[in-house]
């Protein structure tokens, strides 16, 4: 396995600092999916490939390997990141399936489910996310927004309130737990 190093110049450089070719860079990404997040993280910087061809290519690495849940994950951050949703949300299913309990990919799923207004499939993944470890500040605060959204308060307060326990410098947490707290207390 190859490490390539990752420079704020060449976001999915070569050792010698030239973009791989995109068959080189598939196999990059089938070896180590985490690379693709690394390019996706450095899509800004100097003149590296946009997030669409960080997912076109990660999506052939994909379709080389079908059951990797991981590869699976990093593609769909990808195809998340070049606003190909609906791929995103297939390659998430997919990767679900594969491990019904990779938290990062139930928790993407989450996001991708509220960010379009499916509240009961939002509410299914992050619950599906908690169940499985995810214990983390800012799944706890989107766990509060589904909540909050659904109408459901009580909940939406312990969702925020335990965001805020693991992590007490979260303001927007902050803001929306106070303005649950001040409409419940009013008439």
């Amino acid at each position: 396995m190859t490490r390539i190093p990752l420079d704020t110049k060449s976001t999915c450089g070569t050792p010698d600092g030239a973009h791989a070719p995109d068959a080189a860079l598939g196999e990059i990404f089938t070896d180590e999916p985490e690379v693709i997040l690394a390019c996706l993280e450095n899509t800004g910087a100097g003149s590296p490939p946009s997030a669409s061809a960080v997912y076109r290519t990660a999506l052939r690495a994909v379709h080389e390997h079908p059951t990797r849940a991981d590869l699976l994950y990093c593609t769909a951050r990808a195809a998340a990141e070049a606003r190909e949703l609906e791929t995103a949300v297939q390659l998430l299913d997919r990767a679900i399936k594969v491990n019904p309990t990779y938290r990062d990919a139930l928790v993407l799923a989450a996001r991708i489910a509220h960010d379009r207004g499916q509240a009961a499939s939002a509410r299914v993944y992050a619950d599906r996310a908690l169940d499985a470890g995810a214990d983390y500040p800012d799944v706890h605060t989107l766990s509060g927004r589904i909540w909050e959204n659904a109408g459901d308060s009580y909940r939406a307060r312990a969702a925020y309130r335990r965001a805020l326990e693991l992590n007490p410098n979260l303001p927007d947490t902050r803001a929306a737990m106070n303005a649950l707290e001040e409409s419940r207390q009013q008439p």
